[in-house]
């Protein structure tokens, strides 16, 4: 206890012994005023009823007192107070009123003035000056009836009047005595009183705003025992966490356990004292793949005079951050991959296309030996590799052109159930499990076809020994949760295809990067490490989503998101296959700036029968098709030097010639006829290098369009 805390103590227990002595007079008073009134004449009955009121009054009072003098003594103090000037009023009426005598009033009217002394010195607070102005007007209550009710001629002096004034005076008077020795040191204290209360609420409303300052911060801010245990932690900490019993706990618990032993070692260079600060990211423990990631900083603080040595932390969550940034480097690198490969990739396709349709030629030729045409099919081979790896890159960078058609997944898929079972060895069992009513997805059914038997090969090469492989459809929703947990996803409706293999399953470290190209866990020559970048590249284009689960040993399931499509009707697709060639005889304008792709354009085309007219540029060509009406189409590369491009040579084409029918080429497209990844509509492509029997398709496709 401070010494002030004692003082005030002292200064009520005095308090309380005034108004204990106050009260039993007064309580006394009455009981004898209620004896005397057995004696006949001695008092009215007015005056009895009077005294009897005054000593129940203060006989409660006195109680009350005795039991709660802490809580209640102010209250008692102006209930005392309030209740004798009101009595002390009404007993100088009744008097006067009994006996004619004014003289017989004044020793209660003289009782007023120590009763304001008293009501000042037990109540400090701001009521008393209203209890005062209430005592005052009961007294001059008493005179203002006096006058209005009585007209006075002489006043008769009695003995008995002055005798009670006197006494009654005296004994008050050393009464008041006690109020004066303790009056003016208790108002001070009350002041002081009220001093300390006004600065402890400060203290507390400022103690208020820190603490709302600091639960309120966006970041986790903390103490630690040099024990390493959290001694305090803001609700920002306890969010971030999502422990809600932190305190007293390690922060070493909070903590993947992979991620404990760097976090000890950076914390016990403070507890030794061998540095003052350390930064730790790390995850956070918990259940699920996707552990939470935070960056705390620790800093070491000294001893106070009132506070141990301690760490303070500060902590956020860096989980969305790090993931964005991983996301970003991601784009990145397919950004780079698509520049890189975009830059080759017309050139190289351009020289592929020559070898493909020279070594096809060979092969045709009936005078070569067995041996040349072997060789040509040598060739033939090699240069469909090259472009189906080019075709894997531009897929996977998400540069190929697509020519996305409203389909029934369904159907595409069953019908191309035989080539997946010609794909698969003879002991995997395939199983087609397609749900009834299943949305329709608008998507390039080509490649979707090619990315279901990409996933096929995976499937079989995981299944050495054999096993079954299941493809599921159904409909999906994925909501903004999901979403929150996947940043390159949009939530919505879309159509679910799911192959799953009982395989041998992938780890951890190969899952985590399955879909970056060239990375294959086959032997030597058994993949390109290209398969699942292109099904990831071709799904992320068309504005679906990939996942894949797989745990060693228990098989691999790849999970396939194509937007759903609100469109009215359905596209009438078939898949794949060759078709025999289809000659002509009508005249074809060729413009490409590639003399070796030129030439071996026009051979290809005169074999099949069709007249044939070359160009170099966009301008040769238009100069071509003023003086010549007889073309029917145009077949023209995209990208050409010279100030205008296989589009723009197009739109003039048709402008000059309405009818003209067009076919453009390329090895990359850029973005002269493809936007948003999809080949403009009503555009016709054959993409660069192509086959004999795919060029004499699509030109003959066009010309009867």
């Amino acid at each position: 206890m401070t010494p002030f805390t004692e003082a005030s103590a002292e200064y009520a227990r005095h308090a309380r012994t005034i108004l204990l002595v106050g009260l039993s007079i007064a309580f006394v008073g009455s009981l004898l005023g209620i004896a005397f009134s057995f004696v006949p004449g001695s008092i009215s009955t007015a005056e009895i009823w009077l005294i009897s009121i005054c000593g129940i009054v203060s006989g409660v009072l006195l109680l009350v007192l005795v039991l709660k003098p802490s809580e209640n003594l102010p209250l008692i103090a102006a209930s005392a107070a309030i209740f004798f000037a009101f009595y002390l009023a009404a007993a100088s009426l009744v008097a006067f009123n009994q006996t004619g005598e004014l003289v017989l009033m004044f020793p209660y009217l003289f009782w007023y003035f120590p009763l304001i002394a008293f009501n000042k010195f037990t109540n400090p607070s701001q009521s008393r000056r209203f209890i005062d102005y209430l005592i005052v007007a009961s007294a001059a209550f008493v005179f203002a009836v006096y006058l209005a009710l009585e007209d006075i001629e002489h006043y008769a002096l009695q003995l008995g009047a002055p005798s009670v004034f006197l006494l009654s005076f005296v004994s008050y008077a050393l009464f008041l005595n006690l109020f004066a020795q303790y009056r003016e040191r208790y108002v001070a204290e009350a002041e002081r009183l009220q001093a300390l209360e006004t600065a402890s609420l400060s203290l507390r409303q400022n103690d208020e705003r820190l603490r709302q300052l600091f639960d309120s911060s966006g970041t986790g801010i903390g103490y630690l025992g040099i024990n390493g245990a959290i001694q305090s932690c803001n609700n920002t900490f306890l969010e971030i966490t999502r422990f809600d019993a932190s305190l007293g706990r390690s922060f070493e618990e909070l903590l993947h356990p992979e991620d404990r032993d760097k976090w000890l070692e950076g914390f016990r260079t403070l507890a030794n004292r061998e540095r003052t600060s350390f930064d730790f990211e790390g995850r956070l423990a918990g259940k699920g793949p996707n552990a939470r990631k935070i960056h705390a900083n620790f800093v070491f603080t000294p001893a106070s005079r009132l506070l141990p040595e301690s760490v303070m932390f500060i902590c956020r969550d860096v989980t969305a951050q790090r993931t964005a940034e991983e996301n970003l480097r991601q784009s990145q690198k397919i950004e780079s991959l698509g520049q890189l490969t975009g830059g080759i990739a017309h050139d190289f396709n351009n020289l592929l296309t020559v070898i493909l349709g020279n070594g096809e030629m060979l092969e045709r030729d009936e005078t070569i030996n067995p041996r040349s045409r072997q060789l040509a099919q040598t060739v033939v081979t090699a240069a469909e590799r090259g472009s189906d790896l080019t075709k894997r890159l531009l897929a996977f960078a998400r540069r190929q052109p697509l020519e996305p058609k409203v389909i029934d997944v369904n159907k595409l898929i069953n019908g191309i159930e035989g080539l997946l079972r010609r794909t698969l060895n003879e002991d995997i069992d395939l199983e087609i499990a397609g749900a009834g009513g299943l949305w329709r997805s608008e998507i390039d059914p080509g490649q979707l076809e090619a990315a279901l038997v990409n996933l096929a090969v995976n499937a079989r090469d995981a299944m050495p020994d054999g096993g079954r492989l299941t493809i599921e459809t159904s409909n999906a929703t994925l909501d903004d949760t999901y979403a929150g947990a996947h940043n390159d996803v949009t939530p919505g409706q879309y159509v679910m295809i799911s192959v799953t293999d009982t395989g041998t399953g992938m780890s951890k470290e190969t899952l985590a990067r399955a879909f970056e190209p060239f990375f294959t866990t086959k032997g030597a020559g058994r993949g390109s490490g290209l398969g699942l970048s292109m099904v990831f590249g071709f799904v992320k284009q068309s504005g679906g989503h990939a996942k894949i689960y797989s745990e060693p040993g228990e098989g691999t399931c790849v999970k396939i998101y194509l937007p759903r499509s609100h469109a009215e009707g359905e596209a009438a697709y078939q898949p794949g296959s060759g078709k025999p060639e289809l000659a002509g005889t009508e005249h074809v304008l060729i413009v490409e700036d590639d003399e070796l792709v030129r030439q071996n354009v026009l051979r290809q085309l005169a074999d099949l029968g069709y007249r044939v007219t070359g160009a170099e540029n966009g301008v040769k060509a238009l100069d071509i098709l003023k003086a010549d009406e007889s073309i029917d189409l145009l077949f023209t590369d995209v990208v050409m030097p010279g100030g205008m491009n296989g589009r723009q040579l197009a739109e003039a084409a048709v402008k000059l010639r309405p009818e003209l029918k067009v076919l453009f080429t390329s090895g990359y497209t850029e973005n002269a006829i493809v936007h948003q990844g999809r080949l403009d509509r009503g555009v016709q492509l054959l993409s660069k290098p192509y086959r004999r029997e795919e060029l004499a398709a699509k030109v003959r496709k066009v010309l009867d369009a």
